[in-house]
């Protein structure tokens, strides 16, 4: 995550906050941009791309670990 986009998140955070503020008041086009808002960066939240774990396991000391590749079969789908 750059320093472009924490910016942008935060310009956003105080957006959204403000217009909060503002719906509670009593006006209705800020409430709706708070809640259009909201909505939308809850689906960015919701659509980020999620690590995958394949194999975990817990090294003891004195252990140690091998990481290999295997190529994978040009006809093979996945």
């Amino acid at each position: 995550m750059g320093l472009r986009s924490e910016l942008s998140e935060f310009r956003l955070g105080r957006l959204i906050n403000a217009s909060w503020s503002r719906g509670r008041n009593g006006s209705g086009v800020w409430f709706g941009l708070a809640t259009v808002l909201t909505t939308l960066r809850l689906m960015r939240h919701l659509s980020r791309r999620k690590q995958r774990s394949v194999f975990r396991q817990e090294l003891r000391p004195g252990e140690s670990l091998r990481i290999k590749h295997l190529p994978r079969d040009i006809d093979e789908k996945s």
